[in-house]
Order: structure tokens, then C-alpha cells, then sequence
């Protein structure tokens, strides 16, 4: 999982259906799913080591929502070569939404070394990859269920994700599963609840894109901190 160590250029692009009318979640899942083909690629994946996904929405701009995708290329101008491709083939309904906030990449400038923040983007990329797969091996309603019922009642109680999620993880992740012969697993799960910065908790990357609405509730009172968890 912190097998990141080359450098690279990172950016962000956000994407609707090509009315570019808010996502709702039944639509945010179906913009994922035609993504999957593009990620399980392995001309991207050669190119795009690391990407993370996840539901946003920005009262700057129409406070609609939109797929956020942010990618970590070692070979940018290849990556959005195959980006542009994939929407020119479904130009009939993805469109990229351009925020107000929005900066074009310059694919001139040197990559740059991840540094300190390699961990947390080592866990975005391999958290958003077992998302992939639960969605789409395991399914958005039995996903969203079981990763509510974790944030809401097991975590509250201090219980470690491992024991509640990890069998469906196994049964249903290929990414996953090469985790743990990898040994890796261990990592995944302290890191899923790890601070790794003010305010980027890990649980929140596996709830914010299965049940954005619900993660404007917070979470209980020092449940952030170190240690909450026993194991």
C-alpha cells in the first residue's frame, strides 16, 4: 500500500451525465460504473498508479452533484490522452463539468515526489480500488448498507471496520485479496481509521463516496483521536 514512490503530476476533473444536471446517487453509481471499464485498463493503470474517487458538491458553482475523480499520473499527457478518448466514445452522455474553482493542468511541469503525503495517498488510491469492486462484485444497495451500519452503529462502539467488513472485503475485492497475501491487510484497516491530517479521517474516504448525504452528521466526540479503536 505505500508502494508509491515515483513522481508524479496530480490534478482533478469532475464529471455529469451530458445534461449536467445534478448527480443523484442512482446517478452518481451509474457514472462510476461506466468509468470501471477506464480503470480495470492496464494502458491507464501503467500511467495511473493511483486515482481516488468521490461525490461533491460546491454551492460556487450550482450546488449539483458530480463524480470528482483525482488522478496521480508518472505520464500525465498519456493519462489524459486515454481520458479524453474514453469521453469522446461516450460523448453521447459524460460530459467533464468544469467548476469555477477549476485549474487546467500544466502537463509541462516537472512531476514532483508525493513526500508527506504518500501514506494518505497510497490509502485513497487502494481504498477507492476495493470500492470498485464491492460495487461492482457485491453490489451499491448490499455496499451502502453494510458501510452505514459500520459508521453508525459498530464505530460509535468502538469496534474495529475489520471485524464487521473484512469478510466481505475477502469474499468480493480482488484488490483485496492481493492485499492481504501481500500482507497489507493489517495496514488498510489502521489506516481506515487513522487521522491523517486536520481533517482527513480514513473511514470517511469509504463512507463519503457510498453515502455522502450522511457524513454532514459527524461523528461522535473524540472518536477521531488515537486509540479509539481497540483491537
Amino acid at each position: 500500500m505505500r508502494e508509491l514512490s515515483e513522481k508524479y503530476l496530480s490534478w482533478e476533473e469532475v464529471y455529469r451525465f451530458k445534461d449536467l444536471t445534478t448527480l443523484g446517487l442512482e446517478d452518481y453509481f451509474k457514472l462510476i460504473e461506466k468509468f470501471q471499464p477506464m480503470f480495470k485498463n492496464s494502458d491507464f493503470s501503467n500511467v495511473t498508479p493511483a486515482f481516488y474517487i468521490n461525490y461533491i458538491k460546491d454551492d460556487a458553482d450550482d450546488n449539483f452533484g458530480s463524480l470528482r475523480i483525482r488522478y496521480y499520473s508518472t505520464k500525465p499527457i498519456k493519462t489524459k490522452e486515454i481520458i479524453q478518448n474514453f469521453l469522446a466514445n461516450h460523448a453521447k452522455d459524460i460530459v467533464e463539468f468544469k467548476r469555477k474553482s477549476h485549474v487546467e493542468p500544466d502537463f509541462t511541469k516537472p512531476l514532483t515526489s508525493l513526500n508527506s503525503s504518500l501514506a494518505f495517498v497510497s490509502f485513497l488510491n487502494i481504498n477507492t480500488k476495493i470500492i470498485l469492486d464491492l460495487l461492482k462484485n457485491y453490489g451499491v444497495l448490499p455496499l451502502q448498507k453494510l458501510v452505514l451500519e459500520y459508521r453508525f452503529v459498530h464505530f460509535p462502539s468502538r469496534v474495529a471496520p475489520e471485524n464487521i467488513l473484512e469478510p466481505i472485503f475477502f469474499e468480493h475485492s480482488e484488490v483485496y485479496r492481493e492485499l492481504k497475501e501481500a500482507s497489507l491487510d493489517k495496514l488498510y484497516w489502521e489506516d481506515l481509521t487513522r487521522r491523517f491530517g486536520t481533517y482527513d479521517f480514513g473511514l470517511h474516504f469509504l463512507a463519503n463516496p457510498l453515502n455522502p448525504f450522511h457524513e454532514n452528521l459527524g461523528y461522535p466526540p473524540n472518536s477521531l483521536e488515537e486509540g479509539w479503536i481497540t483491537r
